[in-house]
């Protein structure tokens, strides 16, 4: 009783032990005579509620459509909507029958694999149901009307506890497997229900496919050989799961470094205002020197300079800087706020060497780091900074430096050697230019190069 795309798919049968017919409909044969059923209908109907003459609301007790002491392979149908399939239990008098539902269209992939199930099943499992399930647009299967239910193994679970295969026995005890109709190869899923009815009817199916492989049939040479395979897999299981614990765990670190680069040194390329101030402080003290945040000596409307910026042992060297994040390009007026920021120091502290200025920009916020414009500022508005000793620096530039120094491919005295005296600009290109030709050991640094 199968349709014409499900029928060609069981062919094999004309091979195994036994009388098999092809029939279109449960009244073509007598079914006392008959001991398994492949089908796509289903098993039971539910009985429906009527109205008596007297006008009394009454059950309409319908017959099994599929008699109980049938074994059945039936299937799970892509519908989309609730169709009975079977009526799983309901032997006890005080409680309503339970129902297996057909349920089709649920979204998502995620399954279960359940926990009682035998190894061969498992391996089933995970080679032919799991790849189906995760190449389907939507999902569908089954659902009991409650849980749990006695002598009902499910196999694999997926989405909002849909239930994608399992087997189970019915009130009479006949054996019922359901698959999903979806799967490449039927045979071995066959298989595996023929070995169960064997289990449970040894009377009616008294022969398993490939019945020479079991264990009891086998020859000395093919048993050591079988338990070298069973130690193997043994020894694989054990080094899988210790890979899947280290795994585990390298992936939990990296999630939380993940999570603090976001909130600290990624910031360099993603952040504006306090967070990419605080970034750039940081980064700049890894280099080796000292900086005077600023923000807190200026009253709240008359802030200048973010950061003045000394190098232990270089007496007099002092840099008045900025940092600035834009979602677009930098600005030239922000040049011109830092000239004269640079000023007001000048005027106050009447210094004996003029100090260097620098505008650590971070830009274009939402491209990669490697897309974005080359220069930072055009020639024309960064020749008078230049000449100044200016130097604009993007902040991705600070990153790739930093990351270079805490690899140990460059040293924070050859970093404070690069920008000691340079005018001009730094950009993302320079810097990594640089760690390449300067890196230890030609060791490759960190970078953001694809």
């Amino acid at each position: 009783m199968l349709p014409l795309d499900l029928r060609g798919r069981f062919e094999f049968i004309e091979s195994l032990p036994g009388t098999y017919r092809d029939i279109a409909s449960l009244g073509d044969v007598e079914l006392s005579e008959w001991d398994a059923l492949i089908t796509n209908a289903p098993l039971a109907r539910r009985p429906q509620r009527g109205t008596s003459a007297l006008g009394a609301a009454v059950l309409n007790n319908q017959p099994r459509i599929v008699p109980e002491h049938l074994c059945v392979f039936t299937f799970f149908g892509d519908v989309a909507g609730s169709e009975a399939v079977d009526q799983v239990d309901g032997t006890d008098p005080d409680s309503s029958p339970i129902w297996l539902q057909g349920v089709g269209h649920i979204p998502g992939h995620e399954v279960h694999m359940a926990s009682r199930i035998s190894d061969r099943l498992e391996d089933l499992v995970k080679r032919t149901l799991i790849p189906v399930v995760e190449k389907r647009s939507y999902q569908f299967g089954g659902r009991l009307s409650r849980e749990p239910v006695e002598n009902f193994d499910i196999h694999l679970r997926g989405p909002k506890e849909l239930i994608l295969a399992a087997n189970y026995r019915r009130p009479d005890g006949a054996s019922v497997w359901i698959v999903p109709r979806d799967l490449p190869d039927f045979e071995p899923w066959f298989e595996e229900a023929l070995r169960d009815w064997h289990e449970r009817h040894p009377e009616r199916f008294p022969a398993l496919p490939r019945w020479t492989e079991n264990a009891e049939w086998m020859t000395h040479e093919e048993r050591v050989i079988a338990d070298e395979i069973r130690s193997e897999e043994a020894n694989f299981a054990r080094i899988a799961s210790e890979y899947e614990t280290r795994l585990n765990g390298l992936k939990e670190r990296l999630s939380a470094a993940r999570e603090a680069a976001d909130a600290g040194e990624r910031v360099l390329l993603t952040g504006q205002d306090k967070s990419l101030e605080d970034a750039v402080c940081n980064a700049l003290r890894n280099f080796g020197y000292n900086v005077a945040e600023m923000d807190d000596k200026w009253e709240e409307r008359a802030r200048r300079e973010d950061y003045r910026i000394t190098e232990p042992g270089c007496e007099g060297w002092l840099v008045i800087a900025d940092a600035t994040g834009v979602a677009k390009g930098a600005k030239g007026g922000k040049l011109q706020i830092l000239g004269a920021h640079v000023e007001a120091y000048l005027f106050e502290e009447r210094p004996r060497l003029r100090p260097r200025r620098w505008l650590l920009v971070n830009r274009e916020l939402e491209k990669d780091p490697n897309a974005r414009h080359k220069d930072i500022f055009r020639s024309d508005v960064l020749g008078p900074f230049e000449d100044s000793q200016g130097l604009a620096i993007d902040t991705p530039a600070l990153f790739v430096l930093n990351n270079a120094i805490k690899s140990g491919a460059v040293s924070s005295e050859s970093v404070r050697d690069l920008l000691r005296e340079k005018s001009g600009q730094l950009t993302l290109r320079d810097a990594q230019g640089w760690i390449a030709g300067h890196t230890r050991d030609s060791e490759v640094p960190v970078a953001l190069k694809p």
